[in-house]
C-alpha cells in the first residue's frame, strides 16, 4: 500500500521538500509514519548528493509539529531538531491578480 508521495526540488546546494501528498485512505498514524520515512530518505539523498540544506515549507499544523520535534533515532545527547524555523517568510504571487 502506497502511503504517500513527497514532491522534492533539488537545486545546486539545497533540496526543497515542496509537498507531502498522503494517500487519502491512510490513517493518521500511517500518514505520520510515511512523512517521517520520506523525510529520512530526503536526508539520505541530500547527504549522498553533497547538498548542504533541506528546506521545508510547513502549511499543515500537524506536519509543522512533526517537523519541529527532535529526530528520535539518535541518542538523547545527540538528538537534534529535524527542521529549525527561519526568519524568512514565504510569499505567494497569484498571477490572476495581475490580470
Amino acid at each position: 500500500k502506497i502511503l504517500g508521495y513527497l514532491v522534492v526540488e533539488i537545486e545546486k546546494d539545497y533540496q526543497a521538500l515542496l509537498r507531502f501528498v498522503p494517500n487519502p485512505e491512510a490513517s493518521e498514524l500511517e500518514k505520520a509514519a510515511s512523512s517521517f520515512e520520506l523525510t529520512k530518505q530526503a536526508i539520505f539523498l541530500g547527504y549522498s548528493g553533497g547538498l548542504t540544506k533541506i528546506y521545508f515549507q510547513g502549511s499543515n499544523k500537524g506536519t509543522n509539529r512533526i517537523a519541529s520535534h527532535r529526530f528520535n533515532q539518535l541518542p538523547a545527547e545527540e538528538s537534534q531538531h529535524i527542521f529549525e524555523t527561519t526568519e524568512y517568510p514565504v510569499y505567494l504571487l497569484n498571477l490572476k491578480d495581475l490580470e
